[in-house]
């Protein structure tokens, strides 16, 4: 799950973000977080290594799954590699 400060930071700028805590899938399995992100063409940002698996599925059956690997996992740290990639906001 996306730290608090990096959802709300990403949002101040403009892009939908949905933590998992906002729609009571905090403690569920990946698979239904997963389905989730499906059945509401999100892309998926994680910084759980087990969301890599999913990035095998064909591109049709998911929006996205994007593995962040960043050490030491600060605010500062994500967001920093999220813009310097510059994710295309919809909208």
């Amino acid at each position: 799950m996306l730290d608090f400060h990096v959802a709300e930071s990403l949002r101040n700028i403009g892009y939908d973000v949905i933590r998992t805590s906002d729609v009571g899938l905090a403690t569920a399995p990946d698979t239904d977080v997963m389905k989730r992100a499906i059945q509401d063409g999100r892309i998926l940002i994680s910084l759980d290594e087990h969301f890599g698996d999913w990035a095998i599925l064909p591109l049709d059956q998911h929006p996205g799954v994007i593995r962040l690997k960043v050490h030491p996992t600060t605010t500062k740290n994500v967001l920093s590699l999220l813009l310097a990639n510059r994710i295309e906001r919809k909208g």
